[in-house]
């Protein structure tokens, strides 16, 4: 059986960035709420959207070019 890989359009890969960006947006909202100790023991999933925010933010072309050529046989 052949493997399906998914292709999206660039306006696909806008709504994901938006999503991304309104669901980092919330959790730091949540941080807020929580305080200081929620934020310490929860800091490496801040550290994982704050990279791919930096990521999408600025190289958003090479990251969909890397996700094809990675994910293509």
């Amino acid at each position: 059986m052949a493997n399906k890989v998914s292709r999206y359009n660039n306006e696909q890969w806008e709504t994901a960035k938006e999503a991304v960006l309104q669901e980092y947006e919330d959790y730091k909202q949540t941080l807020r709420e929580q305080g200081v100790d929620y934020t310490i023991k929860n800091s490496r999933q801040l550290l994982i959207y704050q990279d791919l925010v930096a990521e999408w933010q600025h190289k958003l072309g090479t990251v969909i070019t890397d996700l094809k050529t990675t994910c293509l046989p």
